[in-house]
């Protein structure tokens, strides 16, 4: 039977409206309307000449921008991922010793940089500086920003189209703005796609269901009424939104009649029963002394997409794994993977979480964002006064094989820190940590940690 990866994320930051959705690119923009982006992004300032170069020479320097700010804005996702991963890691660890709150924990770190980066787009003086810090936008423009977050859409879209990926993954964003909004005519230029006008203030229950209409149609009606009064009412002015999917198989498939319960240990003094996944094959393995962890790649089908483990030393070792993760350990770790015969075991499991999002994202530095004396998000209307008043991410991973049934067994774990020369056993039977990670952008799209097979 076929191993079978779901996932679906949503993330929505919600202003008392604005929403956008790049649905379809047809390209990286021609020069005039690149120069347009500037003079509406960029305050006038010229980037592509002064002038005297011919239109040959813009468009070559046009294109090494593109490509300079594409993979800027690849280091910058990677970079959010793990601060904004270490932040909420930090919250749920307290909720874990307080036991106020789930123990396990997943969201897609790319749908949630996805929404912050349209406010990005509309952010100016010291909200957008905040913005650029976080997002790690340092080293490109706006402009560049944009041109990135098309090209991006553009590449993603072109390869299903072609038939050139083998699994399904979609990522959508909207702008959703009241419909006395006066925005920006240039905003509605460059992203005529994305922005969708809703009566917030006299049809709240009709601007839901339009909402989360759309985030059932792009989560495949995994998410269902996300937005609520409590989100959206007539007092909105904008909501921006971000949705994802992820539908994978395995490339090395999980027998069925492999599937058993399997003891998990939750901590040194907790032990629960994981329905556990097992084979032996071919993976990508290091033993990886800097992190007090092994970490595992597990390809979907095609190659592109991958499913990483980082299994810590022992019961309680997640939070010194998690303690010593930096993007250069991360990177380094990834790098010293090695093709071995390991012996697999990952639970099948199911979560959905929601996060509140914004006290995490203060905590990183965007302290003006929901405060109404400081927000300045001026890009979107040309005027002060536009502040977020919530955030919101909501997320559903299922990793199974379908038909699967449970018998019962144990499997331990053996940790190494050496290049093994025999078979390794690498069996998630005591909490870790996993991202989905996209080979081709060098991105993770989605992290959590298994703290506890409930």
């Amino acid at each position: 039977m076929e191993g079978r990866l779901f996932l679906v994320v949503l993330c929505v930051l919600v202003s008392h409206g604005l929403t956008a959705s790049v649905r379809s690119v047809k390209g990286s923009p021609p020069l005039g309307e690149r120069v347009s982006q500037e003079e509406c992004l960029s305050k006038g300032i010229r980037l592509l000449g002064n002038g005297s170069e011919s239109n040959a020479t813009l468009t070559r320097r046009s294109s090494n921008q593109d490509d300079k700010a594409l993979t800027a804005l690849f280091a910058g996702q990677m970079q959010f991922s793990l601060n904004f991963f270490k932040k909420v890691f930090d919250v749920t660890q307290s909720d874990v010793q307080s036991k106020s709150a789930s123990e396990n924990l997943f969201f897609s770190p790319m749908s949630i940089y996805s929404a912050l980066l349209l406010a990005y787009f509309g952010a100016n003086n010291r909200t957008e500086d905040q913005l650029t810090e976080i997002l790690g936008l340092q080293n490109m423009d706006k402009v560049g920003a944009v041109q990135a977050y098309k090209l991006v859409k553009f590449t993603r879209q072109l390869m299903r189209v072609a038939g050139l990926v083998k699994y399904d993954f979609d990522i959508a964003n909207r702008f959703y703005f009241n419909e006395d909004e006066n925005i920006r005519p240039c905003i509605k230029d460059i992203f005529n796609e994305d922005i969708e006008m809703l009566n917030f203030a006299f049809q709240p229950a009709e601007s839901r269901t339009r909402i989360n209409q759309w985030v059932e149609d792009i989560t495949r009606n995994k998410i269902k009424d996300l937005v609520t009064s409590d989100t959206i009412n007539a007092n909105t002015r904008i909501a921006l939104v971000n949705a994802a999917y992820f539908k994978g198989q395995w490339a090395s498939q999980f027998k069925v009649a492999n599937t058993r319960l399997t003891s998990f240990a939750i901590n040194n003094k907790e032990e629960g029963v994981a329905n556990m996944m097992f084979q032996k094959g071919r993976f990508r393995h290091a033993a990886v002394e800097e992190l007090q962890a092994n970490l595992l790649e597990m390809p979907f089908l095609g190659g592109d997409v991958s499913f990483f483990a980082l299994l810590p030393e022992g019961n309680n070792g997640l939070e010194e794994t998690v303690s010593r993760l930096t993007l250069d350990t991360l990177r380094n770790a990834m790098a010293s993977t090695f093709p071995l015969t390991v012996d697999v075991g990952i639970p099948k499991f199911r979560l959905e979480q929601t996060l509140s999002l914004r006290n995490v994202l203060v905590k990183m530095g965007l302290t003006d964002m929901f405060d109404s004396l400081a927000a300045d998000f001026s890009g979107f209307n040309g005027v002060p006064g536009l502040k977020f008043d919530a955030a919101t991410h909501k997320a559903f991973i299922e990793v199974n094989e379908e038909g699967s049934e449970a018998a019962a067994a144990t499997a331990l774990v053996a940790f190494r820190m050496a290049r093994p020369v025999n078979v390794v056993q690498f069996i998630c039977d005591h909490p870790f940590m996993f991202f989905i990670y996209d080979n081709l952008s060098e991105s993770i799209l989605f992290m959590g940690v298994y703290r506890n097979p409930k």
